[in-house]
């Protein structure tokens, strides 16, 4: 099994196991002293999946220890395994197996519960907010050979391979650089309110980041009134343009003129991609945002090549 041994090719794998070519130290804790990681970005799961690995737990235990640090009055935070504690928990078991892990900096606790998700899910599966908080992750100034170590290290912990071989930010997957610039905004600015939204699909992807300007009290009143409103791309634009100009003074206002001049306005037919063109372009399981994303680069290029073209300078 993958606990046996951690390859220790450098001192950077050595600093975060804490160990050399040493089987990892697995204890067993008390399941009500171990906490959620603060402001875990990823969402349990739910449904079929949640109730398929309470089973398991109930049958098998946990096979797979989870990865804590110790914080205060003798408690521990959950870096990896917040599905297998959860799951531990509704079976009623009282104990789970765990690795402890002391004197991580913050920015490295964080990679664990990032790289964990990732390696488990895969990127593809993950929810926008969450593809946001990996993509945030990934850009940021932390180096990435202690990344590559904490990933050997979640692989060797896990004995399995990871959904893909190795991650990485823009290219590999199949985004631009814009795209990649619109998921770290998202993770860094919008609201977890309406985060939940934008995964739910109740706001386009593009508003979502027109919301992302706004201060946070602001947003938040957008998630509340989205019962009563539909938060469409262009009310979000409008929210945005007076919120850049400090003329923001009324959010619900906003939403209910710009809806009635969203009710009287002419409306255009949908403009489809035939399928020939698309299956040339696209693969079938991208989803709509990142479509949406490329036609409107690919826009802007034609419009910059031929501005005799364009129609709204």
């Amino acid at each position: 099994m993958g606990l046996e041994k951690i390859k220790t090719t450098s001192n950077v794998i050595e600093t975060f196991t804490q160990q050399t070519e040493e089987k990892p130290v697995v204890v067993e804790l008390a399941i009500d002293s171990l906490i959620p990681y603060r402001s875990h970005p990823f969402a349990l799961y739910e449904g079929e999946r949640l109730d398929d690995m309470v089973e398991s737990v109930t049958e098998n235990g946990v096979l797979t220890p989870i990865i804590v640090q110790p914080i205060e009055d003798g408690q521990y935070e959950i870096l990896a395994g917040h599905n297998r504690w959860n799951a531990s928990k509704i079976a009623g078991k009282k104990t789970i197996p765990a690795i402890i892990k002391t004197g991580l900096t913050k920015e490295e606790a964080y990679v664990y519960v990032v790289e964990t998700n990732v390696f488990q899910r895969g990127f593809d599966n993950l929810k926008l907010s969450e593809q946001a908080a990996v993509i945030a992750e990934r850009t940021d100034s932390f180096r990435e050979e202690k990344r590559n170590a904490i990933r050997e290290e979640i692989q060797s912990i896990s004995g399995d391979s990871p959904n893909r071989a190795d991650v990485a930010v823009g290219e590999e997957y199949g985004m631009n650089s814009k795209r990649v610039a619109r998921l770290v905004r998202i993770h860094r600015y919008l609201v977890p309110e309406l985060k939940a939204l934008l995964d739910d699909n109740r706001i386009p992807f593009v508003g979502a980041i027109n919301l992302s300007f706004l201060d946070e009290n602001d947003q938040r009143e957008v998630a509340e009134l989205a019962e009563d409103y539909d938060i469409t791309l262009k009310k979000c634009e409008e929210l945005k343009r007076l919120a850049d100009a400090g003329e923001l003074d009324d959010v619900a206002a906003v939403l209910d003129n710009t809806a009635k001049q969203e009710q009287t306005a002419p409306k255009m037919k949908p403009v489809r991609i035939r399928k020939d063109v698309f299956d040339r372009y696209f693969q079938k399981n991208k989803d709509r945002e990142y479509v949406q994303d490329v036609v409107e680069v690919a826009l802007s290029e034609y419009f910059r090549n031929h501005p005799d073209k364009a129609e709204n300078e």
